[in-house]
């Protein structure tokens, strides 16, 4: 969840991946989630997630609150973004949701569909090489992003054959 964002099967939607307030009597529980790892350029990366769930009378309400990645400053300059704070020399940067899903796999080198169908491929998922056929291929697909090759395969083509007849003419 910290690395990819995506909830294990059957904990609808988030729901019931945090303590349930009913079991303690509170009305809300806050949840966070730290990661620590060393990204792909060698500098030491802290991913921070936070979630709360709310009981109201008639149903419960997940949100996922704050994401935030922090590093070092390596040159010690300020930045002038806005959703950049500079604590000391401490970078912190505020996310959406969806922008940190796409982030810290980037800065992992690792592509999402591997996060997703190898790494942290959840027990009751795990048998996905034995599945049917048409599965099977749109996670090879994705995990080989044979989509992107074939439209760079087509883009070069494309290109040669521009080529060739500039050069016939």
């Amino acid at each position: 969840m910290a690395v990819s964002g995506n909830f294990p099967p059957n904990s609808q939607g988030g729901k019931t991946f945090i303590c349930d307030p009913k079991l303690i009597g509170k009305p809300e529980v806050k949840a966070k989630i730290e990661i620590a790892f060393t990204a792909v350029n060698l500098r030491k990366v802290l991913g921070v997630r936070t979630f709360q769930l709310t009981n109201t009378p008639k149903k419960s309400e997940f949100r996922q609150m704050e994401q935030v990645l922090k590093t070092k400053n390596p040159n010690g300059k300020a930045y002038r973004n806005s959703s950049v704070k500079l604590i000391g020399d401490i970078i912190s940067v505020t996310q959406k949701c969806a922008e940190m899903d796409r982030i810290i796999p980037e800065l992992l080198g690792v592509s999402q569909a591997v996060l997703d169908n190898v790494i942290f491929c959840h027990q009751e998922e795990s048998l996905w090489p034995f599945g049917d056929t048409a599965k099977l291929k749109s996670i090879f697909d994705e995990l080989f992003e044979t989509t992107r090759y074939f439209l760079l395969s087509c883009l070069c083509a494309y290109c040669l054959k521009g080529t060739l007849t500039c050069l016939k003419t």
